[in-house]
């Protein structure tokens, strides 16, 4: 015959507990690798729509929105389908700037695809004669908009921009929303590189009669009323007293269930929920105590006029007494 240990009832309860939340860390795993495949299925079905509107832009001749599409359908899942398309379309709307900032972006990352390679040489061969070339070497990625219009919005640390001959206002971003603003011209088939560094950070002036030096000075700590406190540390002393008692009705259930000759079910259950409630009460006044501690470190203390309020705690075998006193 087959002997188990014995097991006492609340060690399977808490074993069956942890199966439980194994059981529901599995269960959400399998729930985000769900989730995640079915956002990269929208991603690629959004992509295949807006390509298709492309293709029915192009075909009723709208072309500058046919462009818009596909830049659209490249943004949301990378091909050199989508950009190649939208190369094409830039030139049939003669935007030969946009065309050629495309086809930059063809060679970039489809150097070794032999048509998209041939239709970014097509562009630039075009291009470069007419238009001003511009690359920023930046610091950290950033993302270019040329005369109040993104021209770059892939954060990268060189930027490839074909702009008109003339003077342009130039935006370069950087992560944080931290701007550099330049003015720039050129003429057709020249080239230029700017080195661009990101930005320092905005510093908040301090006022306007600030005094030499006193910069360094740290702020002066916000200071909470006493009272905020003092009420903390009554709830604290109160269940701390809560629990002591508690502790005290456990340690005597557990005397009466050893002490019994016939211990039940009954006495045995009733031992285990004053243990849980105990627990808890510890927790909470834990809880209670850091809370308390923080707030005595934001409290003003020297205030004048403040409340002020003392506890104390008595406990016998059986009850526990708790007397606040306030004055002022």
């Amino acid at each position: 015959m087959l002997v188990l240990p014995h097991t006492s009832p609340r060690k399977w309860r808490a074993a069956s507990q942890i199966a439980r939340v194994f059981a529901r860390l599995i269960g959400v795993a399998l729930a985000l690798a769900v989730c995640t495949a079915r956002a990269d299925d929208k991603s690629v079905v959004a992509a295949a729509s807006a390509f298709e509107q492309g293709q029915q832009a192009e075909l009723s001749g709208n072309h500058e929105r046919a462009a818009e599409l596909f830049e659209l359908a490249d943004r949301i899942a990378p091909t050199p389908e989508a950009l190649r398309s939208a190369t094409r379309a830039r030139l049939a709307a003669d935007q030969l700037a946009a065309a050629a900032g495309n086809a930059e972006e063809l060679l970039r990352r489809y150097e070794k695809d032999a048509s998209s390679r041939e239709l970014a040489q097509q562009v630039l061969t075009r291009a470069k004669p007419e238009l001003t070339r511009f690359t920023f070497q930046c610091s950290d990625p950033c993302t270019v908009a040329v005369d109040g219009l993104a021209i770059a919005v892939l954060p990268l640390r060189t930027q490839v921009v074909y702009v008109a001959p003339g003077s342009h206002n130039v935006a370069l971003g950087f992560e944080g929303d931290l701007n550099r603003g330049l003015r720039l011209s050129g003429s057709g088939g020249e080239a230029r590189t700017i080195k661009v560094g990101r930005p320092p950070a905005p510093s908040i002036a301090s006022g306007a009669n600030k005094q030499a030096g006193a910069d360094s000075a740290p702020p002066p700590r916000q200071r909470l009323r006493p009272v905020y406190f003092w009420v903390a540390a009554s709830l604290t002393v109160a269940t701390g007293a809560l629990a002591l008692w508690s502790g005290i009705d456990l340690l005597k259930a557990r005397d009466d269930f050893k002490a019994s000759e016939a211990p039940t079910r009954a006495q045995f259950e009733d031992g285990e929920s004053k243990d849980t409630r105990t627990s808890a009460l510890l927790g909470v006044t834990g809880a209670l105590a850091v809370g308390t501690a923080a707030l005595a470190y934001f409290t003003d203390f020297q205030g004048s006029g403040e409340r002020r309020q003392t506890a104390s705690l008595s406990v016998d075998g059986h009850s526990a007494q708790l007397t606040l006193r306030s004055s002022f």
